[in-house]
């Protein structure tokens, strides 16, 4: 897995916009994936955990949160960047 997004991280910075936008969405999904097995594995329904514990698990579902905004908001950027090209050739 780790492997995956090393490579997923060096794809979502190259300048191709395929490529970046095909490596965001991989580090986006990986993300959600892993927030939600946090969420789910963590257990954090259960009356008896120590609050240090919960601490934990919500700060590792708040990362993962962001880095799904992140890679979002990458593919955003890759996108609006796109359309921008695309509407100044015409006016040309």
């Amino acid at each position: 897995m780790l492997l995956i997004q090393a490579g997923a991280a060096v794809a979502a910075v190259q300048s191709r916009r395929w490529l970046a936008t095909f490596g965001s969405a991989i580090l986006g999904l990986i993300a959600a994936l892993s927030g939600i097995s946090g969420f789910f594995d963590g257990q954090l329904a259960r009356s008896d955990l120590d609050g240090v514990y919960v601490m934990a698990q919500v700060s590792y579902i708040v990362v993962a949160g962001l880095a799904v905004a992140a890679a979002v908001g990458r593919i955003w950027v890759i996108q609006r960047g796109r359309f921008h090209n695309s509407v100044s050739e015409v006016r040309r």
